[in-house]
């Protein structure tokens, strides 16, 4: 399982650092970056991110992102009132990442691609893997707001439950 990842993610590096150099859209037509607030998805409950696009050609780009979340650790409790909880809630630190493609017309884009979080606390699992299907809404102009929403379902069904995951997302960013 790890073997094909790594590919994957070697592939995609090699990709976006290949078309970093080669847009075929000028620069001051499109954003390169955006800055995004995301609720729930990543498994985050909310974090912060910059996304680095590259254009491949219109209507096509590839997305990088990197961010810093939040999210919290729970154990599951049948009956607390009866059988009261020992173990409190636990906060961690998460750390999501994607590469995604692009692809649409004007503003309405699809978007599919691969992401991981990484779990900074104490958490039993300390990263996850997922894919990732959506739609976003990307003006190809900067200073404007931008909206995406998307799912996620881990690839690894073994790892604990003691971290909340959320499959659905919500971001919204700045372009520049």
């Amino acid at each position: 399982m790890m073997k094909p990842t790594a590919i994957f993610i070697l592939f995609t590096f090699t990709v976006l650092s290949a078309k970093a150099q080669s847009d075929t859209i000028p620069s001051h037509v499109k954003p390169g970056s955006t800055i995004n607030i995301g609720l729930l998805g990543d498994a985050s409950i909310l974090s912060i991110s910059y996304e680095q696009l590259f254009s491949i050609r219109p209507g096509y780009f590839l997305t990088g992102k990197a961010g810093l979340g939040f999210n919290q650790g729970f154990d599951y409790c049948i009956l607390p009132d009866v059988f009261p909880c020992e173990k409190e809630m636990r906060n961690f630190l998460t750390v999501p990442h994607h590469f995604t493609s692009n692809f649409g017309r004007g503003s309405h884009f699809g978007e599919i691609g691969l992401g991981g979080t990484f779990f900074l606390g104490n958490a039993k699992s300390y990263y996850t893997l997922y894919p990732i299907l959506g739609y976003r809404f990307l003006p190809m102009k900067t200073d404007v707001l931008c909206f995406r929403i998307f799912t996620t379902y881990p690839f690894t069904f073994n790892q604990s439950v003691d971290i909340l995951r959320i499959p659905i997302g919500l971001s919204l960013g700045w372009t520049f």
